[in-house]
């Protein structure tokens, strides 16, 4: 079953709470003051089926001193009905109405002329001849005009047919991606706790998971839900919700807050928005104090122009706004502006950038940046979200994050990317920029090859040590998937914490290459006895020990058993095999047992243990050794 939300609009008094009870038969004025003086102060909701529509009707007041309330009630509609009393026509109200519809971006309206069983049929078509002039240059010029009567019920059949037939052509909200749910109304339910109720934008929601909380980053775990006052397991993008949570006071859940996924949302003060003035708006300039409205909330907010000192009415520009108090909005949200006061609409906005940074004015990088983000392109976002990153890669859930795409829109964008030769795919579905990717490469390079030049005897880099030069930004985990990435494209070698240029062996002076080969055979011949590490190298520089042990170990013609304690390979592989054969038949291995086994020292037996046990062959139990 598709589901839609429809607002309503229009000037105070022309019927709109009227009209929803028709279609509906839900009051939506719950308030004693509503009741008494005939108009909407708070938002009204009432459900509605038709066909195959599972409806959302949002009844906004009219009044001016209200606007934030409708405000907040067209926050999230698919569809508008746009009431034009036919004893008024065009109201001030209507215009402003029209005006922040026009600005959400909804294209999708049915204009109703309401009150016709008052007014005789001459009198109506030139309200309606009005309508059509004044939406002659707006998006809705090619919405249908209804005429009805919620007294008579004339005219509602053909409204029912109307949204039908229209909401058929509205592209079904995403339940895929970030879940966000803007705050219109809490309340507390005696037993039950803080229900909080708003328009599901995307996402879904599920009884027992939890949410977070914004402003005050909360997270909570949701109790029940309803949809239109039914208790129900999953609400999904583009239902009313009830959102009952469990352990939150009401006074954690604010209107104007937002309940969205873990992590989803942070807040910032500074956002990077393209403006547009209404043709009407007075000029606006640099510095300027507005009311900024997101989602169901207002803050105060700073103008900062980029490239001009005022944008006159009707006029588009790139700029900043600084806010008074934090929102968390995701890149392509939309805005509504109103003069700080006397209060009025004056134009709107898009976000481009919901975290951003400060820019200097009249810089030219920066306004070529913030056009390149508002074309909005997946591709685009997609490579911006991974050359933004400290860490230089990103894995698909991540990249459709923080570009604030789609689940579809991120997986067309990077194959795009990929096909292009614009982004790597590296393991386990990571992404890195090409260029990005080979720059680290030059990087990595420059550093192994300094590294064998300065240090002749040494196979590579340890990863730690790579990772301090160059990769600092990049946790071992991310940074392992880079390096596995090189070594299948047959650049590097992974010879446990070291990383090696593919190919590469050290060459040692002849005399260290003469003296290498002694000690391999002294070591071999001696067995479990060797000679102590000083007593062979005794004739080096005492500054070129550690390095002749770490090319004979990296080598694999000695093995370092203990500080001064170096075997051959071979013969610590027969000790391990040994120690392996015991512990099946006896099942405990002694130190003295051992040192039987081996026919060697106590000192060399239990050098031989602690390796292994560090090593995690063995491990000690009491005064013996059992199998790890």
């Amino acid at each position: 079953m598709a589901k839609i939300i429809i607002g309503t609009a229009g000037h105070v008094d022309h019927g709109k709470t009227a009209l929803t009870k028709a279609l509906t038969g839900m009051d939506t004025d719950r308030l004693a003051e509503e009741k008494s003086r005939g108009i909407s102060i708070a938002l009204g909701f009432a459900p509605l089926l038709l066909d195959d529509l599972q409806i959302g009707i949002v009844d906004v007041p009219g009044h001016e001193r209200f606007v934030k309330t409708m405000l907040a009630g067209v926050a999230g509609i698919d569809m508008v009905l746009l009431v034009v009393a036919a004893d008024e026509g065009i109201m001030p109200q209507t215009e402003e109405h029209l005006d922040i519809i026009r600005l959400l971006g909804i294209d999708k309206a049915i204009i109703v002329i309401t009150k016709i069983d008052i007014m005789e049929a001459e009198w109506r078509e030139i309200v309606k001849e009005d309508i059509i002039g004044f939406l002659s240059d707006t998006p809705l010029k090619d919405s249908p005009i209804v005429e009805v009567s919620a007294v008579t019920g004339e005219g509602m059949e053909e409204l029912k047919t109307e949204i039908i037939r229209l909401a058929h052509t509205i592209e079904p909200r995403s339940d895929r991606g970030q879940c966000r749910l803007p705050i219109d109304r809490t309340f507390t339910v005696s037993g039950f706790g803080t229900t909080a109720t708003g328009t599901l934008w995307s996402g879904i929601l599920r009884q027992g998971e939890w949410v977070e909380i914004f402003p005050t980053a909360i997270k909570a775990r949701i109790r029940t839900l309803q949809v239109h006052g039914k208790k129900t397991d999953i609400a999904v993008a583009g239902e009313r919700v009830a959102v009952n949570l469990a352990g939150v006071e009401l006074t954690q859940v604010p209107r104007g807050g937002w309940l969205a996924d873990e992590n989803l949302l942070k807040p910032s003060y500074r956002l990077d928005i393209e403006l547009e003035l209404l043709p009407n708006a007075k000029e606006l300039p640099h510095g300027a104090r507005v009311r900024i409205y997101h989602g169901t909330k207002e803050v105060l907010a700073r103008i900062h122009f980029l490239d001009r000192e005022s944008l006159e009415g009707g006029e588009t520009a790139y700029c900043q706004l600084i806010l008074e108090e934090a929102l968390a909005p995701l890149r392509r949200d939309r805005l509504i502006l109103r003069s700080y006061s006397p209060m009025h609409t004056i134009g709107g906005a898009t976000i481009i950038e919901a975290m951003a940074h400060r820019h200097r004015r009249y810089d030219e990088e920066s306004l070529a940046a913030l056009k390149l983000k508002a074309a909005g392109r997946p591709r685009d976002l997609a490579l911006e979200a991974l050359e933004k990153v400290p860490c230089f890669i990103l894995n698909h859930k991540e990249i459709q994050k923080n570009a604030s795409l789609t689940e579809e829109d991120t997986a067309e964008a990077l194959e795009l990317l990929k096909h292009n030769c614009l982004i790597t795919e590296l393991a386990e579905h990571n992404y890195i920029g090409t260029t990005t990717l080979k720059q680290l490469w030059q990087k990595t390079e420059r550093a192994l090859q300094e590294n064998t030049k300065n240090y002749p005897l040494r196979y590579g880099l340890p990863k730690e040590s790579l990772r301090t030069k160059i990769f600092n930004s990049m946790n071992a985990k991310t940074m392992q998937c880079l390096l596995h990435y090189w070594q299948e494209e047959g650049k590097i070698e992974l010879r446990e914490d070291i990383v090696v240029i593919k190919g590469y062996e050290p060459k040692p002076p002849a005399e260290i290459t003469t003296w290498g080969a002694l000690t391999e055979k002294t070591l071999l011949s001696a067995g479990y006895a060797p000679p102590s590490w000083n007593t062979l190298t005794e004739k080096l520089p005492t500054d070129y020990k550690n390095e002749v042990l770490n090319w004979l170990t990296q080598a694999g013609k000695a093995v370092k058993v203990a500080d001064d304690i170096v075997m051959h390979p071979q013969m610590l592989e027969q000790a391990i095999k040994l120690v392996k054969t015991h512990l099946e038949e006896k099942g405990t291995l002694s130190l003295g047992e051992l040192r039987d086994l081996l026919q060697s020292s106590r000192k060399y037996s239990l050098a031989i243990l602690e390796y292994m046990d560090a090593a995690k062959i063995t491990k000690r139990y009491n005064d013996v050794r059992i199998k790890y």
